[in-house]
This record gives C-alpha cells, structure tokens and sequence, in this order.
C-alpha cells in the first residue's frame, strides 16, 4: 500500500522520511482557519485538522494510506499561528518568554478500510530571556515558518528551562514513536 503524508511541511517530510518507508507528499490546502475558529476544545481542534488533512488526500489517493498531521500550540488558551515574520515572531517570544505553553500534535492515519489517530502532548517552559537574547534568536534560525516562532532541533532549544513530553519528535510536527509502531504493525518491519 502506498503511504502518502497529506502535508506541505518540510519538517514533517523530513521527520517521516527518518522512518525509512518509502512515501509520496500531496499537500491538503485546507482552510485551517475555520475549525480554529469553531467551539470545538483545543485538542478536538488538532484532531479535526489532522483528520481533515487526510481525508482531503485519500480522494486523490483512494488506494493509498495517508498521513494528516496537525500542531498546535496553545498560551493562556490561546492559539497561535505560525507567526510569518520577524516582528510577530518576536511579539510571540516575549508572550511565551519565561512562561510555560503546550503544543498538541495529533496524527490521523487513514485508509479506505481503516482510521488511526493518536496526539501528544509537550509541555514547555521557555527561560527568562532578554529582548536582545530574543533578537539574535530570531536572525539565528529564522523560524518565521514555525509554530511558536521557535525550531527546536536547530538554536531553538536554548530557549528552554524545561520540556516534558513522550517523544521529542512531535514538538518538530510529527510524533515518531507512535507512528512507527502503528506503520510497523500494518505495513511490516522497514529494517526488512
């Protein structure tokens, strides 16, 4: 069964890729706003855009087993967007700047005959920076493409006192412990 990741990131391309199956990346191109948007909880919303994603791509690949795949990050229950430039970026890291948030990633992998869906949840608590520390931050990594305005697998982790999760993976986009296990089970060993 061809196994295809229902997303345009680079991160989650390169996150999967880790896993050693071979895959194919349809981008959904939903309109993520309007369930952001909706009464549903801030985990049901993640699920919901996972979901979506997936089954958005399995109308072009009927025969195939897609991976959606969605992140969150919630502050005082609120949602933020990736931030898409340096002066949002940098209003973002001082509201998180010595505070503690959560990002919720929830995966759905479905087929014609099967749905998985799994999240994680990782809570993490940014140090006590300076507006200047902030600054060289940003011009470092760039992260202006990234939920949080941070990239933790680059410069990004020196922003933090504290990280608690299940898997380090899903604070990039794409929880790969879960994830292996449910491939492995349904499409066999990859070290075969």
């Amino acid at each position: 069964m061809k196994l295809v990741l229902a997303s345009k990131s680079p991160y989650r391309k390169k996150l999967l890729s880790r896993l050693g199956y071979p895959f194919e990346v349809s981008p959904s191109n939903i309109n993520e706003n309007l369930l952001k948007q909706s009464n549903l909880t801030n985990l049901e919303i993640a699920y919901a855009l996972a979901k979506e994603k997936a089954k958005v791509v399995l109308n072009s690949f009927p025969d195939s087993m897609i991976i959606g795949s969605d992140q969150i990050l919630v502050f005082q229950n609120q949602i933020f967007d990736k931030p898409g430039n340096h002066q949002k970026a940098l209003e973002q890291l001082n509201l998180l700047n010595a505070k503690t948030h959560h990002l919720i990633t929830a995966v759905s992998v479905i087929s014609r005959d099967n749905e998985y869906h799994f999240h994680n949840k990782t809570e993490l608590t940014m140090k006590e920076l300076s507006e200047d520390e902030i600054s060289c931050y940003l011009l470092k990594d760039t992260p202006y493409d990234c939920v949080g305005s941070y990239k933790i697998e680059s410069f990004g982790i020196g922003l933090f006192e504290n990280i608690k999760t299940d898997d380090f993976s899903a604070i990039e986009g794409l929880p790969l412990i879960a994830l292996s296990a449910y491939l492995r089970s349904t499409l066999g060993p990859w070290l075969l």
